[in-house]
């Protein structure tokens, strides 16, 4: 979960998912192959992006896949 403010993040996170069973239907957004993701460090090569239902946010992907540069090179 990916908001500006993080205290209010880790309330929402503590009230509705900790220690709780979620299910969740989600589907593929975007793939991004950059390291242009501002939440990111450079060292991510790939990023699935994944949005989910219900979703905690209009505007970030909710789940994010990521790939590092030296697994991208050693497994291709």
């Amino acid at each position: 979960m990916i908001v500006e403010n993080f205290v209010h993040a880790r309330s929402v996170f503590n009230k509705k998912y900790e220690n709780n069973i979620v299910q969740w239907n989600g589907y593929y957004a975007e793939t991004k192959q950059t390291n242009a993701l501002p939440f990111f460090a450079s060292s991510h090569a790939i990023n699935l992006l994944v949005k989910m239902l219900p979703t905690e946010s209009s505007v970030y992907p909710d789940l994010v896949l990521s790939v590092s540069t030296g697994l991208l090179q050693e497994k291709k």
